[in-house]
């Protein structure tokens, strides 16, 4: 009985815990006005939101009901965001037309007047019973709501650590030529920024709008400067997009899409991510041109599979004898 009490009920979801779900979901990313969440369906309608500093108030109408029991609720909420992971929410049975214009009415002309306090005092008249919180999201939402907010939250640190490092970088090319150490909050600006600057080129590099000469070009130089600013590039993500860069070339070379030159382009991705220090995953890659060379007839010149073999750490002589090739003369 303890453990169904203190573990078991408290989890149980209810119509109104689910519609305190769905309001808080929806001040922080725009679900669809219909929709099914787990054995529920629901419906969004009269949402209205307005921010006033960092704050954020959203109120709105929502229909659920459960495709088990049948069970229905029609519901008015209303969500207070006071930035980052401050939430507070309230959630009553719809009464009508006239409530909704009375509550809207309410709330909103204090929050124009910029009293929270007197917002708060609104709510709890309008919205009796218990406030609800980020910690009365669904798990797998609260994660995602989580992410959400802190993305947001670190893009704008971002704009600042740029602005700083902007600032800033003369002095610490300077500070470099007298081997003095770089002050560690130059330092964070600097590893903050030019991550950021690979990731750019990757991201454009994978949408096509930088040739492999640009991208080694660039990369280079901002991979250059993080080393005399003694800055730690924070490499997982660009890992994964030149992995996938990669992997798209080989995908092509095994589909027989203009395999010679995506099969050159991955192996000048290979060389690059060498030079420039980038310890890839290999393995869906190797994969790839394993398949390619059990599938003959090759499609690529002797040299051009023997170089890619080399690249992706295969024996030349082993691949190149699965591919079909015959021994070179000796």
């Amino acid at each position: 009985k303890r453990v169904y009490e203190v573990l078991v009920k408290p989890s149980v979801a209810t119509l109104e815990s689910l519609g305190a779900h769905l309001a808080i979901s929806s001040a922080v990313r725009d679900p669809p006005a219909e929709g099914t969440i787990f054995c529920y369906r629901y419906r969004l309608d009269g949402r209205r939101a307005a921010q006033s500093g960092p704050a954020t108030l959203t109120l709105g109408r929502m229909a659920l009901r459960s495709l088990t029991t049948r069970e229905q609720a029609d519901l008015l909420y209303v969500v207070l965001h006071f930035g980052a992971a401050d939430f507070r929410c309230g959630v009553t049975p719809f009464r009508g037309d006239v409530q909704y214009a009375e509550v809207e009415a309410a709330l909103f002309s204090k929050l124009e007047q910029v009293s929270f306090a007197r917002v708060l005092r609104e709510i709890d008249r309008f919205f009796p019973g218990r406030d609800y919180t980020l910690r009365d999201l669904f798990l797998d939402e609260r994660r995602r709501v989580a992410r959400s907010l802190l993305d947001g939250t670190l893009r704008r640190y971002e704009d600042h650590y740029r602005e700083i490092y902007e600032d800033n970088l003369r002095l610490m090319e300077f500070l470099r030529e007298l081997d003095s150490p770089i002050p560690g909050p130059l330092r964070v600006a600097a590893d903050v920024t030019l991550t950021g600057r690979v990731l750019e080129i990757t991201r454009r590099a994978r949408q096509g709008d930088l040739d492999l000469h640009a991208v080694e070009t660039q990369l280079g130089g901002v991979v250059d400067l993080a080393r005399r600013l003694t800055a730690h590039l924070r490499l997982n993500a660009v890992r994964r997009d030149v992995e996938a860069l990669v992997i798209e070339r080989l995908r092509a070379v095994k589909e027989g899409r203009a395999p010679a030159a995506r099969a050159k382009e991955a192996a000048d991705i290979l060389e690059l991510a060498e030079r420039l220090g980038l310890r890839l995953d290999l393995w869906r890659a190797q994969n790839l041109f394993w398949e390619w060379a059990g599938t003959p007839p090759a499609t690529l010149e002797r040299e051009v599979a023997e170089r890619l073999g080399r690249r992706l750490w295969f024996e030349p002589s082993f691949v190149l004898a699965r591919a079909g090739y015959a021994e070179a003369a000796s």
